[in-house]
């Protein structure tokens, strides 16, 4: 029997993310509309690859789940996970949505305003 307790609809709130003045809400959805056959909803991420979020200082924000770029540095080197929460980088790997401290991903424009 299932526990439709724990079962999750399209559009339910996974929940809300604040990091540095920001704020996300995560959602339940599909991503591919193929998907919707397949299974469950699961966590929706915001785009921040191709639709980039800064802090006041220039530092990209990232999702933890997101594929990361190419100065990607494993904080365990015996087990990546290749993604973004397990890089050096990354803020806090508890949370859904942090800061990248990477000096080459800061963005240009903020970097020669400060």
């Amino acid at each position: 029997m299932t526990d439709r307790c724990n079962v999750h609809k399209e559009g339910d709130l996974y929940m809300t993310e604040n990091c540095h003045g920001h704020s996300f809400e995560l959602r339940y959805g599909y991503y591919e509309e193929s998907d919707r056959i397949s299974g469950e909803p699961v966590v929706l991420y915001p785009d921040l690859k191709n639709n980039p979020v800064y802090t006041e200082k220039g530092y990209p924000l990232v999702t933890a789940v997101q594929t990361p770029c190419e100065f990607y540095e494993a904080t365990d080197i015996s087990a990546p996970e290749d993604c973004c929460s397990d890089c050096t980088f990354y803020g806090d790997s508890r949370k859904e949505i942090d800061v990248c401290m990477c000096e080459s991903r800061k963005s240009a424009q903020t970097t020669m305003k400060g």
